[in-house]
């Protein structure tokens, strides 16, 4: 029987001093064992306790990282696309954690991270805002819940090294941040607009390979948000 992984939640310190609170809720899902015998349906979805936990995108709604150097030339565009910036939702993302033993190429990339919320498609954003790091859509749970975030790193259960696990998402055009030890060896991956998919969908991709124990994204919920684990 494989371990059921581990689960954290971890209040962004510096994030304070924005208006909403944002929470990183780091989601392990259950390997995907010959024995998982569920359909997956054609919609957004993610593992917990061995079942799978369907998601719905909020339409015009997305999450955005950016360089704190590039906030000047995203909010420039953000006006062009009729964007009202002075009520826009951002903070500071520091999301490097204090918890890697072993560092990869990706662990200095948080640094003079922001992010920011914005009532506008995904792709819009994708397509306009060339300087920024990631951007993915807000989602709720199945039934339209609470509006929560993907935000663009992924935890990965894997007991080998962190150069064989190189080669097992090489395809993702995702980078390692490192290497924890929470319940056994977890790896932390980072996302770009670069990657094969937002954290979600790339979870996903890992997930059902076959060849790490588990892989979750690392989902931000507004303040007051749960979701179900």
């Amino acid at each position: 029987m494989k371990k059921k992984p581990y689960i954290c939640i971890i209040k962004n310190r510096s994030n304070m001093k924005a208006k909403s609170l944002i929470m990183c809720m780091m989601l392990a899902m259950l390997a995907a064992c010959s024995d998982d015998t569920e359909e997956v349906l054609d919609r957004p979805y993610y593992w917990a306790n061995g079942k799978i936990k369907y998601l719905s995108y909020v339409e015009n709604s997305s999450f955005v990282l950016f360089y704190e150097k590039d906030r000047e030339s995203i909010f420039n565009s953000l006006s062009e696309l009729g964007v009202d910036c002075s009520v826009i939702l951002e903070g500071d993302y520091s999301e490097k954690t204090n918890l890697i033993i072993e560092k990869g190429r990706a662990y200095d990339y948080p640094d003079g991270c922001r992010w920011m919320r914005v009532d506008i498609p995904c792709q819009t954003l994708k397509d306009k805002l060339t300087d920024a790091i990631y951007t993915s859509p807000l989602m709720t749970d199945f039934y339209g819940g609470t509006q929560f975030t993907i935000s663009n790193q992924i935890m990965v259960s894997y007991e080998g090294s962190m150069a064989s696990l190189s080669e097992i998402i090489k395809d993702y055009n995702v980078e390692i941040m490192g290497r924890l030890d929470i319940n056994g060896p977890v790896f932390l991956l980072w996302c770009s607009n670069d990657s094969e998919g937002n954290a979600l969908e790339i979870a996903n991709k890992i997930h059902k390979s076959g060849k790490v124990g588990w892989a979750a994204p690392c989902f931000h919920g507004l303040k007051g948000s749960t979701i179900d684990m």
